[in-house]
């Protein structure tokens, strides 16, 4: 049996999630992760939706956690020693849990971005122009020597979803950022060109020391933050693998292990595509959670990203929205609307899967969809 906590209240303060819309509901992602036999620990915030989801994913043929336990502190953990308990971001608070202390330090090495950029240079692989800082006051001792000029991405060190970053068009827009960011790490990094377009290689690090390839996908982005996925075209940017896979070998060498992501940026030059590893995720992406579902569901191609609901804040009534204009995923034809995040809809939002194998529809599904609840 496998016990699913991806709660991010551990991890909110730390990285300043909790500016994101409905963040504290996303371990509603995990609940489609498991089978029968497994456990998915929730939020009792997220009760009174369950009936609904079940009904939803039963509708759909897609399986889901036998088990759920309601509980509001990682204490509950306490209840499953010696069972496999999988985490959304490996934190001290849960060491006592799941018992990983090397997983833990390489968690933390690679989520820093002032580590993994200098490090992943270091083993071969292209990276834009960055210099790292201590804090602001390391800035200001070195400002007369700062060489990238503008406009320049400031990002925080250890931060998840674009939280802490901007892209600066001058000093005075920096100084904006060191202000709010400033008093821990950060980096400063020279943008790509303006048409480059950022992918999430997903991998799987095993026990045995293996770095098994999951999916690779496009990010779909609102001001340079993640706010979706969408599968590739069959052959597209086919040089992305080589030019992470050795990376992602060697972070599994040095203990990373479960899925992890590495955001790539793609450009284009004269015909030739080139590859810079931007950051590493070390731990469940994003996309990670639709993938899972893509794979259950027995799908390769699809579309995640969230969907404003406004006024209806009932996982019923978007869902019965979605069967009356059949909209919902049909598993014969293999098309239609997923629900993959559904804890935050109480905040106004949900988190949505577009399934078809062309793209066209996929975005005819999304504009459905939004015609549907704007009617609500």
């Amino acid at each position: 049996m496998t016990v699913y906590y991806h709660t991010l209240k551990l991890i909110v303060d730390e990285h300043d999630l909790g500016s994101i819309k409905g963040v504290l509901g996303y371990e509603s992602r995990a609940f489609a992760l498991g089978g029968r036999k497994d456990t998915v620990i929730l939020s009792s915030d997220l009760r009174k939706e369950t009936s609904a989801i079940r009904g939803h994913y039963n509708r759909i043929g897609l399986e889901y956690c036998g088990e759920v336990v309601f509980a509001d502190s990682h204490k509950v953990l306490e209840q499953f020693a010696g069972e496999e308990i999988s985490v959304f971001l490996h934190t001290p608070k849960l060491l006592k849990y799941t018992g990983e202390k090397r997983r833990l330090t390489a968690v933390a090495f690679f989520g820093d971005k002032n580590n993994f950029i200098p490090w992943a240079k270091k083993h071969g692989a292209k990276v834009p122009k960055t210099i790292t800082f201590v804090n602001k006051n390391d800035f200001y001792k070195h400002k007369g020597d700062y060489v990238l000029g503008f406009p320049v991405f400031f990002k925080k060190a250890v931060s998840d979803s674009g939280v802490g970053l901007r892209l600066c068009r001058d000093m005075k827009e920096l100084e904006e950022m060191l202000t709010a960011f400033g008093d821990k790490a950060f980096q400063l990094q020279a943008p790509l060109s303006e048409k480059a377009i950022f992918c999430n290689v997903q991998f799987y690090g095993t026990d045995s020391g293996k770095a098994v390839a999951l999916d690779a996908t496009r990010q779909i982005l609102e001001k340079h933050s993640h706010a979706g996925n969408e599968t590739l075209a069959p052959g597209e940017f086919s040089g992305i693998w080589k030019s992470v896979t050795p990376l992602a070998e060697k972070m599994v060498q040095a203990n990373l292990r479960g899925v992890f992501g590495i955001d790539v940026a793609v450009t284009s030059y004269n015909g030739e595509e080139k590859y810079f590893v931007i950051e590493c995720n070390p731990r469940w992406n994003g996309s990670s959670y639709p993938t899972r579902i893509a794979e259950k569901l027995g799908v390769s191609a699809w579309r995640a990203e969230y969907i404003y609901t406004g006024p209806c804040k009932s996982l019923e009534e978007f869902l019965s929205a979605l069967r009356n204009t059949h909209l919902e995923y049909n598993p014969q034809k293999k098309r239609g609307v997923v629900v993959f995040n559904w804890g935050p809809i109480k905040d106004g939002k949900v988190g949505v899967m577009f399934i078809s194998t062309d793209p066209k529809e996929r975005m005819r599904l999304k504009a459905n969809t939004q015609r549907v609840v704007a009617g609500l």
